[in-house]
């Protein structure tokens, strides 16, 4: 799967989320489901890979500024 291949290719894996009725539901209908259903699980998963893609991307940033 994706988190295996990442490992393959040193790349950090943001994480899975969970195909459910109520996301393809929400995202049918143009609302967030993190907005829409914040506790379900796929919810969940967005916002924790959205958190990892963000400390990814300090961390990257963090790294340029050292090179300076």
């Amino acid at each position: 799967g994706a988190a295996e291949t990442c490992r393959a290719m040193g790349l950090r894996f943001l994480g899975e989320v969970p195909l459910q009725v109520e996301l393809r539901e929400a995202s049918d209908a143009g609302e967030p489901l993190v907005l829409r259903n914040p506790d379900s699980p796929a919810a969940q998963a967005i916002v924790k890979a959205a958190s990892e893609a963000a400390a990814a991307l300090e961390e990257s940033i963090a790294a340029l500024r050292l090179r300076r």
